[in-house]
């Protein structure tokens, strides 16, 4: 079962296929030089990055890649065991200052 042989991957992007329509709710604006990899659904650095994660999304036999499924997956299952990750602590930044460096 391939799925539980990666229990931990860092990409900090993830990208669906063009053709996939769903994507599009999920679709970043920022992040364009990497637009040939497909719709940035997700990354690390977004203020929302915590609490969205695009799910279900299509497996990789429909063309989502390795890093980007697995990425996905690592994070709904986590947010399925733990739920949404706080927001409510001091080493947790949120909102438009997320990406900024500590302290």
């Amino acid at each position: 079962d391939e799925e539980g042989r990666v229990p931990m991957l860092h990409i900090g992007r993830a990208w669906l296929k063009p053709s996939y329509t769903p994507a599009k709710r999920w679709m970043h604006t920022e992040g364009a030089a990497w637009k040939h990899r497909g719709t940035q659904v997700w990354c690390k650095c977004n203020f929302t990055a915590g609490t969205v994660v695009p799910w279900p999304v299509p497996d990789m036999s429909a063309g989502t890649d390795f890093q980007s499924w697995h990425t996905l997956r690592i994070l709904h299952g986590a947010q399925e065991k733990f739920g949404i990750l706080p927001t409510t602590t001091k080493y947790r930044k949120t909102g438009r200052a997320y990406s900024q460096a500590w302290p």
